[in-house]
């Protein structure tokens, strides 16, 4: 796809033609600056970087870094260091001094796609991580502040391995404080052709391919498919045609050579381009989805407001409420509300 230099506005659609793809996006729009932690979920290949990537692209971060890490790539016993870096002789093999991640990311954005996968001990590191907004090298013995945004992904279900006690819940409010659900490709049919499409043109000019598009029984196949594997499996398609492709239409046949494609089968007669009614789409309850989020959105900011206030009195209510023009009792239904603990 073309990239938009982060200063030019990107246009609307950016993400996806389907209603529920511009609902991810009008609301990424939105928070795009909010420092909150966001968490994007998902199935494997819906395009949780993608989104990732939008956020940084869209916000006043686009010229700092965007580092991307797979928490369930790196092995358990690297998996600090690599994050977090260590200093020169914090063990055998550390002969100079590593910068990890986080370091790099600098006043950027760190993503953490399948953050479900980190370790017990990494996840209470994180959890510090996004408290203090400080980490400490391995090896190292002085705490280094960071600015960066960390907006995690996962293609699990997180609460449920809380249940089976392999996450932290402390953990998953910090991490949740802004969720995103991307919807399966499946589920957003309008998506399908022209995301084939625009791989289909980046494809053909890198491989040097002439290939003006797809016939119309293409179009029903990639219609058709259902595509569990996401957006992944469907560029990976495009790929192999593109790669293989010694003429200038892609049929379907050459999208799926074993000719199974989709649940219903092939096609018994041919259809124009842009003919084929797709699925009925779920109701994805958006304007719930959003008023939920950005009621989170208020909570937090109000949390950051009345927390230093109670800092710079020592916990005193009384005075914190004067300050705040409250009433006491007013300030302590608040607190009770956003879950504000003396002390914390």
């Amino acid at each position: 796809m073309k990239s938009v230099s982060p200063h030019e506005p990107t246009p609307e659609g950016a993400l996806g033609n389907s209603e529920a793809m511009r609902q991810v996006e009008m609301l990424l729009r939105r928070i795009a600056d909010i420092n909150s932690s966001l968490l994007i979920t998902g199935e494997s290949g819906v395009g949780k970087e993608v989104a990732a990537k939008f956020v940084h692209q869209i916000s006043t971060r686009a010229n700092e870094p965007f580092v991307a890490v797979n928490c369930g790539a790196i092995p358990n016993q690297l998996i600090e260091s690599q994050l977090f870096g260590h200093e020169k002789g914090a063990f055998t093999s550390a002969q100079a001094r590593h910068h990890g991640f986080v370091e790099r990311s600098r006043n950027g954005i760190l993503f953490l796609d399948e953050v479900g996968e980190l370790p017990t001990l990494m996840q209470v590191k994180l959890l510090r991580l996004l408290q203090e907004r400080a980490f400490t090298r391995v090896g190292g013995e002085t705490a280094i502040k960071t600015s960066a945004r960390i907006i995690c992904a996962t293609n699990t279900d997180l609460e449920a391995a809380i249940t089976e006690g392999r996450f932290r819940r402390d953990l998953y409010y910090r991490i949740n404080v802004i969720p995103i659900a991307i919807s399966p490709l499946r589920d957003r049919s309008d998506d399908i052709l022209p995301l084939a499409q625009s791989f289909m043109r980046e494809f053909s000019e890198a491989f040097r391919r002439d290939i003006k598009g797809f016939t119309a029984d293409a179009e029903q196949a990639l219609l058709s498919n259902p595509w569990p594997g996401n957006v992944r499996e469907l560029r990976n398609c495009i790929e192999r045609a593109a790669a293989l492709s010694q003429v200038q239409w892609i049929d379907a046949a050459a999208l799926f050579p074993g000719g199974g494609w989709g649940s219903k089968g092939p096609l018994s007669e041919p259809t124009a381009p842009g003919s084929f009614r797709p699925r009925p789409r779920p109701n994805l309850a958006a304007a719930s989805v959003e008023q939920s989020i950005l009621a989170e959105i208020h909570d937090q900011a109000e949390r950051q407001h009345v927390r230093p206030v109670l800092r710079n009195v020592n916990n005193r209510i009384e005075e914190a409420a004067e300050r705040l023009g409250v009433a006491r009792s007013a300030l302590l239904d608040k607190m009770r509300k956003l879950e504000i603990r003396s002390g914390s």
